[in-house]
């Protein structure tokens, strides 16, 4: 994924681009595989995150987590509560 320029979030330097490097959603695996997100913009490549399936805390239904350790209930649940994320 590379992120555009033209994007008004984006706040990096002019010349600097950042290459984001995010795995594909698999099958259920019970939360057994986590996988690393990687930056590219740095020489080696950095970990930013992990994604991987979880239960959620609250119903314990497995959905797939963008951040493993940020995101610990899912979407349903998480809009339930007082604070959820906008994203």
């Amino acid at each position: 994924m590379r992120i555009d320029r033209d994007d008004p979030r984006h706040t990096a330097p002019l010349g600097i681009t950042y290459e984001i490097t995010e795995p594909a959603m698999w099958g259920r695996d019970d939360g057994k595989r986590r996988e690393p997100v990687l930056d590219h913009s740095v020489s080696p490549p950095r970990v930013v995150r992990h994604v991987g399936w979880r239960k959620c805390l609250k119903c314990r239904t497995d959905f797939f987590s963008a951040d493993v350790r940020g995101l610990r209930m899912c979407d349903y649940c998480r809009k339930g509560t007082t604070d959820s994320y906008d994203w």
